[in-house]
């Protein structure tokens, strides 16, 4: 009882000196904005508690919006956080440990599966990462429900080292690379050329195998190439939509004549006249062969476009 009139005397006094104990809307929204960076850079709720002697459920409870202020004491250690990015360090057993808060994994495993389709050996990523080939293989066959950040930042930053490289600059044999990227495209593992900047962290993103992906072209282009169809091709219709019309006004700003196209392309007599009338389409595989010699897409003469 007499704990409890001195804290009320105590939070009187505060509050007449315009310090109350609970701290008012605008410096919460402040502690919450610190908060909020702090995870950005990964930092676990540990972490946090750890820097700043708060309570380490405090992050949590104003992540989720659980409660709308704070004491004083806690806003204080809040405000006195240097946020930081966790680093990873290795046990006395000679162990890689990651640490920091649980992130989307999505990036991370894309990845490191993108490495294994393009021929780098799960043991080659190990060696890089610090950590047992196991870990590799099972980071990429089980997309986890998050990883540590340290994880993520560290294949981040290994993906971004071997950009533009292959798995034979380092001496690495065709063997392993042969057996590595058939494993991983069997497994339907995309390759990097199948993905950028803007869409491999984006979890509603798909893969872009052939730059037609989802069109009938798409489909050919994954059978011509012997590519897995993706889901996105196997829901494509299976015959091109060719537009005859186009195809005219493309080989005219080319100037070259019907008979010349098919001199091109090595096409009997006729062929360009008939498609350009729309009395039949190309096949597909002939039709790469004459955007090629076009230097054109498939989108330029599509009924789609």
């Amino acid at each position: 009882m007499a704990w409890d009139l001195a804290r009320a005397r105590h939070a009187d006094k505060m509050r007449h000196l315009g310090r109350p104990l609970m701290v008012t809307e605008a410096e919460f929204a402040a502690a919450a904005r610190v908060l909020a960076k702090a995870r950005r850079y990964g930092m676990s709720d540990q972490m946090i508690a750890d820097q700043t002697g708060v309570q380490y459920t405090l992050p949590s409870k104003v992540r989720r919006g659980a409660i709308a202020t704070m004491h004083r004491d806690s806003f204080n250690g809040v405000m006195s956080l240097k946020p930081e990015r966790p680093g990873a360090y290795h046990s006395d057993t000679g162990g890689k440990i990651h640490s920091g808060a649980y992130v989307n994994p999505v990036g991370t495993v894309r990845r490191i599966r993108a490495l294994r389709a393009d021929g780098f050996p799960g043991n080659f990523l190990g060696e890089r990462l610090g950590v047992s080939y196991e870990a590799v293989a099972q980071l990429a066959r089980r997309p986890r429900g998050s990883v540590l950040e340290t994880t993520r930042s560290d294949v981040a930053r290994l993906y971004e080292d071997l950009a533009g490289k292959r798995p034979e600059d380092f001496g690495i044999s065709g063997h392993s690379i042969s057996k590595c990227s058939t494993m991983a495209r069997r497994a339907g593992y995309a390759p990097r050329s199948c993905w950028d900047i803007q869409t491999i962290d984006d979890p509603d993103a798909q893969p872009e195998w052939t730059g037609h992906c989802g069109t009938a072209m798409g489909r050919v282009i994954h059978e011509r190439d012997g590519i897995p169809l993706c889901p996105r091709c196997g829901k494509a219709p299976e015959k091109i939509s060719f537009s005859g019309d186009r195809l005219r006004k493309l080989r005219e700003s080319r100037g070259l004549t019907q008979r010349g196209l098919e001199e091109l392309a090595g096409l009997s007599r006729g062929h360009v006249h008939h498609w350009e009338g729309g009395r039949y389409a190309p096949r597909p595989a002939t039709l790469t062969v004459v955007l090629l010699v076009l230097d054109a897409a498939f989108d330029d003469v599509s009924e789609e476009s």
